[in-house]
């Protein structure tokens, strides 16, 4: 008897070992995959982080993910698109329950426009991120450009 019950732990302790990645982690790595899909104006992937109930916030200016989606296709459709965007200083924090969480980071993106001039911005960016699913979505998004004044981010 004792030899089994050391079987049976011996075949479940590998499975064990396979747990799911923290929240925090599972989250970190949803943002950095959704600032990548933005660099690479890859807007199937970039659109489909998002919940189609999302809010999304640009400055002051409420904005729907549809609306959102459509702008950025012209934009691309245009000739424009995203040179860069690097990320930095992210942080993130899971809400009890382990369903939700915010990451809070800051960004700097060069966007090219259909003329091809190319302007840079740095800001600060909040995700309330859930899950549905099993699949990480934004639910909230707030994109604040910062002052010029604010010392650079190095890009």
């Amino acid at each position: 008897m004792k030899t089994l019950w050391i079987l049976a732990l011996t075949l479940l302790l590998p499975s064990a070992a396979i747990a799911e990645a923290p929240v925090e982690d599972q989250v970190r790595q949803a943002v950095a995959d959704f600032n990548a899909s933005y660099a690479a104006n890859d807007l199937e992937t970039y659109f489909a982080f998002y919940d189609e109930s999302a809010t999304v916030f640009f400055g002051q200016q409420r904005s729907t993910v549809a609306d959102y989606r459509d702008s950025w296709r012209q934009l691309i459709e245009g000739g424009g698109g995203i040179e860069k965007n690097d990320i930095s200083d992210v942080q993130v924090r899971v809400i009890p329950g382990s369903e939700a969480a915010a990451a809070t980071y800051r960004i700097v993106v060069h966007t090219r426009s259909p003329s091809g001039e190319v302007s840079r911005e740095q800001a600060v960016e909040t995700d309330v991120w859930v899950r549905q699913n099993g699949v990480w979505k934004i639910l909230s998004l707030h994109y604040s450009p910062e002052p010029a004044d604010t010392p650079p981010v190095n890009d």
